[in-house]
């Protein structure tokens, strides 16, 4: 089975010289390569693993944004003990409330006029 994909876009993704290959051609690939129902599903989270630009939610707190730019800003010279550190910090959500109510940037609710006293 052919996968009309370039042997060099195939290379390059190897590399990782090219970006993350779209679903669709995971998806193709998998199909090629007569991949299980457990590798298809592995190699699309490995997919989703391998982003390589991210959004920072409009909701996202001052806080959130401040912590994104950190991270970013040190990426390449964080060990792999501190890598370990923020990501058991990120499993502990799972036992705080995630209810807490944090201020919103960057979107500006507007009240109707019939309620607003001049």
């Amino acid at each position: 089975m052919a996968m009309a994909l370039e042997q060099s876009y195939v290379s390059a993704i190897e590399l990782g010289t090219k970006g993350p290959p779209s679903p669709a051609v995971v998806d193709r690939l998998a199909a090629c390569l007569r991949l299980s129902d457990d590798e298809h599903s592995s190699l699309h989270e490995a997919l989703l693993l391998s982003q390589r630009h991210f959004t920072i939610p409009h909701t996202a707190s001052a806080d959130v944004y401040r912590l994104c730019s950190e991270l970013w800003h040190d990426l390449d010279r964080l060990t792999d003990a501190q890598v370990r550190v923020i990501r058991d910090v990120i499993a502990m959500r799972q036992g705080i409330g995630q209810d807490v109510e944090r201020p919103i940037v960057g979107r500006v609710i507007r009240r109707g006029k019939g309620g607003v006293e001049m």
